[in-house]
């Protein structure tokens, strides 16, 4: 299933998901809510279910500016990831150059592990593209 150019399943503010045919790219600005990392976190499980399989993923928290999330949200929403049951392995990479976001997505990574999961972090967005597309 190839989509050209990608297609945007989600485009409310402060998040874009955009799907093509290897990644679900997650772009996140602005001011970024609990319960709208929340709403996110289900987004992309639907987004597992109805393609039939699971993409690789690269978040980008580049443009996020605030965050209201804590550690009781990053560990709710690390252990729904933790006890998911994938349709097979997949990467996912998370870029977070600022030193807060970088911490938060170290907490998830950390409290998420799952063994379907390869997730790492990286502090620019070349870094992470470059790593996934080392296991195309």
């Amino acid at each position: 299933m190839a989509f050209d150019p990608p297609m945007i399943i989600s485009n409310i503010m402060p998040y874009q998901i955009q799907v093509d045919a290897q990644i679900i790219r997650i772009i996140l600005t602005g001011y970024v809510t609990k319960t709208e990392m929340i709403d996110l976190a289900g987004e992309t499980a639907l987004l597992d279910a109805n393609f039939g399989r699971t993409f690789d993923r690269l978040t980008d928290l580049s443009a996020v500016k605030k965050s209201d999330s804590d550690y009781e949200t990053i560990s709710s929403l690390a252990k729904e990831r933790q006890k998911r049951i994938f349709q097979q392995k997949f990467r996912s990479a998370i870029v977070a150059p600022n030193p807060l976001d970088y911490g938060c997505a170290r907490m998830f990574q950390t409290l998420s592990e799952n063994p379907s999961v390869d997730r790492q972090i990286f502090k620019t967005m070349v870094e992470a593209e470059l790593w996934l597309a080392s296991n195309a």
